[in-house]
C-alpha cells in the first residue's frame, strides 16, 4: 500500500524536493539550518525509497556548481553561496553512495 502511493506520485513526491531546494536557493534571503537539514535528510530518503542511483546526486551537483558559477559574476553573493553550499552537499552525498556501493553493494562479483 505504501510502496504503491510512492510509485504513483513519484513525479510529485520528486517535484516536492525540487520546489524545496529552488525555494531555499533563490527566495530565501538567509540560511535556514532547519531547511537544509530537512532537504537533505529527505533527498537521502528518496535516494533509498526509489533507488535512485549516485548518477542523480552527481547531475545536481554539476547543476548546482553551475548555478553558483553564473551567480559569481552577476554579483548575487548569497545566491552563489548557496548553490556552492548545495553543490558541495549533493558531491558530499555522491561520494557516499558511491563508498556505499563499493563495499556494501549486494551486487559484488564473486
Amino acid at each position: 500500500m505504501i510502496k504503491d502511493f510512492f510509485e504513483k506520485n513519484k513525479a510529485i513526491i520528486l517535484a516536492l524536493f525540487l520546489a524545496g531546494l529552488i525555494s531555499d536557493v533563490f527566495f530565501n534571503p538567509q540560511i535556514n539550518d532547519t531547511l537544509i537539514f530537512f532537504l537533505i535528510a529527505y533527498w537521502l530518503f528518496l535516494l533509498f525509497v526509489y533507488r535512485l542511483k549516485s548518477r542523480q546526486s552527481l547531475n545536481l551537483t554539476l547543476i548546482a556548481l553551475m548555478i553558483a558559477f553564473v551567480f559569481q559574476f552577476s554579483g548575487k553573493e548569497m545566491l552563489m553561496e548557496k548553490s556552492t553550499s548545495w553543490g558541495l552537499i549533493f558531491l558530499l552525498i555522491y561520494l557516499g553512495q558511491k563508498l556505499w556501493q563499493k563495499f556494501f553493494s549486494q551486487n559484488e562479483k564473486t
